[in-house]
Parts: structure tokens; C-alpha cells; sequence
């Protein structure tokens, strides 16, 4: 179950990218590849051709997903001034300090015909700043929507955005906010959303400046309140990815909660507290990619304890991307998306083999940022040898301030009481976090740039690194010392590249 589950995941996830790639060339071609895809499985594999279906759904679902936007971007009101009525669901500032929505938009009106049929996000900036969060609000504005640009900075900013399931950007003047509306299950959620980040915004209004920033940028992956500098510092060492949230944040809720159950003796009946906790901070953390998957995860233990079964990472890794590439088959192209599902793999692919040696502590620490070191080379044009170390204490730090953070936060959300306490450890290990990290930030030498942008070669070799760490590898190929599962897999990989 656990392999089958998991490579059914991968043909689908296959069969997404194949679809993307080869639609231009058409679908004779993107058949053909389909059809070589079957007999390297009979060939060499020894699998079964059906995995073979999930590859073709991944097509199918990529395929309507294209045609999707295919439609949006020919809408009779696109590059055309039209009212715009939606609500905000997230908001952040452009490098220039001006706000920066994203807006589900609702209704459209152009040539006096109203288009509602369906929902549009929209990257949407204004010209004029707004002195509170507009997160929740149902605003209306005056607009073009316009298309994204397929390259923008040396990249393809149209499947960046679409990969954020935006479809169109757009520039107005002035938003102005509306009472009036049907009570609607959008208004619900978003009413919601707004009660959860007006409290927010009252916890922080309760720390000093200086800790609000990093307690932001750690705690709810906010970076507006930080300093550009403080952040191309953390950048430059490798350590950046503390102020994104991530599935450890997920983790600590869970092991606090589980310490809480475990010492007062509470009943199953009390996860519910657990799963609400974790929706409010899936709508603290707008949604990211890998607080979702995290949540899924969890919430996938749940209920395997419940039903008394034994509960398998592997499986519940491929159910998360699942789900994920279901709610939007682009968001394969995003780089918070690709990160997460890949440190969690490499987490259940290599740790395993790290806790067989004498130096589990030490190698355990230093795995993810050297295993990650491709990806970084690929994506961000430099690999940090400084990552390795300063990664040791910044993360032991995170480990207390985290948690600290996290039962601070609700035990305001749920009484409007911040322990003094509470302020002043945040406010220390956020000093302390920054010193380490400034004193790793002199030793720049460390950072080795790269130009490298062959992403496809990269993914084949974490590809193969994967196949060589698997049950598969070691059943098929070391114990029967078969070496056609490794010519099937080098094949494959040669066509991959190819596409």
C-alpha cells in the first residue's frame, strides 16, 4: 500500500508536467510519450501498466487547468475598464512600500453586463497606502485586468502567478470598502478570516517594534515589519527559511497539544480543539503551502489513530501532494510548494539511513541544507556553505522561541491576555537569534555563487537519489542484483530531459 499509494501520486504528478510540456508539440506527442512511459514500466520496471491511468488523469487535469486560463485570459473585460467587486485574502507591500492585495473578485461589470459565473483572483496594487489591514474586507474598485507577462526578471512570471492561482494583475487608484453584500458562504469565510487577523493584529500591537518583526516574519511568515537588510542577511546565510512558516510550526502545535492531552488525561474528543487550532493558523499563515501540507498530515494521523491503523509518512506525503496538485495542478511550479514536499522526502528517504550511523546528531542537522544545496544552485543562483553551520543554533533557538510564540498567541486569541513573561523571552530570543545570525553573516566568503539553471537535470538527480534510497531499490535491484530497474530508470530519464 505504501509504495503503490505513493507511485500512483508520482504518475499523476508525471503526467502533470508531461501535459505542460508537451502541449505545444500536441497531443500525438504527449500519447507517444505515454505509450513509451508503459512498456519502460512492463520492460523494466516489472510494474503494472495501470499506473500508467494516473498519468493520463494528471494529463487530463493539467489540460483543463490550461484551458482554464486559456478562457480567463479571453474574456471580453480583460485590459479593459471594468468595476471589480471580490474581497481581499491577503495583502503584503511592493519594494517601493505600496500595498499589494490579492482579491477574489467576484463580479465583474463591464458594458453594463455583469460576469459572475466564476471567481478570478487578482494581483491587485493601488497608489494609495491604507493605514490597516484590509485582510477580510469586500471592497469594490475600478480597473484593468490585465494578463500577466510570460517572462518578467529572466523567469515565467504568468505560471508564477499561476502556480498562486492568480489570473490577472491589475493597478487602480483608489479601493473603496463595501457594507453591502449577500450574505453568501463567501461572506461567512471571509468574515471569519477578518475576526482572525484583526487578533493578530492586536497581539502584535503588544510587542515593542522591534520584536514585531521577527515575531511576524517567524511566527506567521509576514516579512513587511523586517528590515530589507536583516533579511538579506538571513538570505545570505541560509537560515531565510525561519521566517517563512513551515510544517515545523505544525509539528510544535501538535506536540504541545499532545503533551497537554498526555499530562491532564483528556479524551479523543478533545482533537476538535486540535483541528481548530490548525485551521486558524492556515488562515494566520494565508494559506501556505506548507502549513497546508503539514496540516494534512496531521489531521491524516488523527484519524489513523482513531481508526487504530498504523500510520505510514510515505503515505501521508504523496495523500498531502495529492490534494494539493487537485486544488491547482500549477501549483507544482511554485518554489514554496517544491521545497516543501522536498524536504519532507528527504526526511523520509534519507533520514532513515542517517540514524543508522554512529553520527545520527550531527549528520541529522546537517542533512537538509547539503541535500537542499541543488535546489538552491538551481532556483536562487548560490549554495552557502555557512548554511551548514549557522543552520545548528539558529534552529536549536527556533525550537524555544517557536513554541513560545505559537501558546502565546492563542493564549491571547482565546482570553486578550499577553503575559508579561511571555513579551520579555520573545523579545531575548529574538535578540539572541539576530545576534547569531549577524555573526554567521561576516563569514560571506562562504557563499559560493552559481549560474545553473538546467532545473530538469537537478530533478532527475534528486530523482535518482530517491530511487537509490528506496525499499524498491533495495528489494528489486541490491537483493535479486537485477540491473534492469536502474536501465529502465536512466531511459526514463534521458526522455525526461528531452521534453
Amino acid at each position: 500500500m505504501r509504495r503503490s499509494l505513493a507511485f500512483a501520486v508520482l504518475n499523476f504528478m508525471i503526467g502533470i508536467v508531461l501535459m505542460y510540456f508537451s502541449i505545444d508539440l500536441g497531443i500525438v506527442y504527449t500519447a507517444l510519450y505515454l505509450g513509451i512511459l508503459a512498456l519502460i514500466y512492463k520492460a523494466f520496471f516489472e510494474l503494472r501498466i495501470r499506473y500508467c491511468f494516473f498519468t493520463l488523469l494528471g494529463c487530463i487535469l493539467m489540460l483543463l487547468s490550461i484551458l482554464g486560463h486559456y478562457n480567463a485570459e479571453r474574456m471580453p473585460f480583460v485590459s479593459r475598464d471594468a468595476i471589480c467587486r471580490g474581497y481581499i485574502s491577503a495583502e503584503s507591500i511592493d519594494k517601493f512600500g505600496m500595498p499589494v492585495y490579492e482579491c477574489e473578485v467576484k463580479e465583474v461589470i463591464f458594458n453594463s453586463k455583469i460576469y459572475n459565473q466564476q471567481v478570478y483572483k487578482v494581483k491587485l496594487s493601488t497608489k494609495e497606502k491604507c493605514r490597516y489591514s484590509m485582510i477580510g474586507e469586500r471592497v469594490n474598485f475600478r480597473a484593468k485586468l490585465n494578463i500577466p507577462e510570460a517572462n518578467d526578471d529572466k523567469r515565467n512570471y504568468r505560471r508564477y502567478l499561476y502556480s498562486k492561482g492568480i489570473d490577472y494583475k491589475a493597478l487602480c487608484r483608489k479601493l473603496e470598502i463595501s457594507k453591502v453584500g449577500v450574505y453568501d458562504s463567501a461572506k461567512i469565510r471571509f468574515t471569519v478570516i477578518k475576526f482572525i487577523n484583526d487578533k493578530k493584529n492586536l497581539f502584535l500591537a503588544n510587542l515593542d517594534s522591534h520584536s514585531r518583526g521577527y515575531f511576524a516574519g517567524i511566527i506567521f511568515g509576514e516579512k513587511n515589519l523586517i528590515d530589507s537588510e536583516i533579511i538579506d542577511e538571513f538570505q545570505g546565510n541560509g537560515t531565510a527559511h525561519i521566517l517563512a512558516v513551515s510544517g515545523l510550526h505544525v509539528g510544535i502545535i501538535y506536540m504541545v497539544y499532545k503533551w497537554v492531552k498526555t499530562r491532564f488525561k483528556l479524551g479523543n474528543s478533545t482533537d476538535i480543539i486540535l483541528v481548530l487550532m490548525l485551521i486558524i493558523y492556515v488562515i494566520l499563515a494565508s494559506f501556505s503551502v506548507s502549513i497546508i501540507r503539514a496540516v494534512l498530515i496531521i489531521l491524516l494521523k488523527i484519524i489513523a489513530d482513531k481508526m487504530v491503523m498504523r500510520f505510514d509518512f510515505l503515505t501521508a506525503i504523496s495523500t498531502a501532494l495529492l490534494v494539493s496538485l487537485l486544488l491547482n495542478p500549477y501549483s507544482i511550479f511554485d518554489m514554496g510548494f517544491q521545497l516543501s514536499f522536498l524536504s519532507a522526502l528527504i526526511i523520509d528517504f534519507i533520514f532513515p539511513h542517517i540514524r543508522r550511523t554512529k553520527h545520527e546528531r550531527i549528520l541529522g542537522i546537517m542533512a537538509l541544507p547539503i541535500c537542499l544545496g541543488a535546489y538552491n544552485i538551481v532556483c536562487f543562483g548560490r549554495f552557502s556553505l555557512i548554511a551548514v553551520l549557522a543552520n545548528s543554533p539558529v534552529i536549536f533557538l527556533m525550537s524555544i522561541y517557536v513554541p513560545l510564540g505559537i501558546v502565546s498567541f492563542f493564549i491571547y486569541f482565546m482570553s486578550d491576555y499577553f503575559p508579561k513573561i511571555l513579551s520579555i523571552l520573545i523579545t531575548t530570543l529574538g535578540d539572541i537569534t539576530y545576534t547569531v545570525n549577524h555573526s554567521f553573516n561576516i563569514l560571506q566568503r562562504g557563499v559560493i555563487e552559481v549560474e545553473y539553471n538546467n532545473v530538469k537535470l537537478v530533478f532527475m538527480l534528486y530523482a535518482f537519489i530517491f530511487f537509490v534510497a528506496s525499499e524498491y531499490f533495495y528489494i528489486k535491484v541490491v537483493s535479486r542484483h537485477n540491473p534492469k530497474p536502474c536501465i529502465g530508470f536512466i531511459i526514463a530519464s534521458l526522455i525526461a530531459v528531452t521534453i
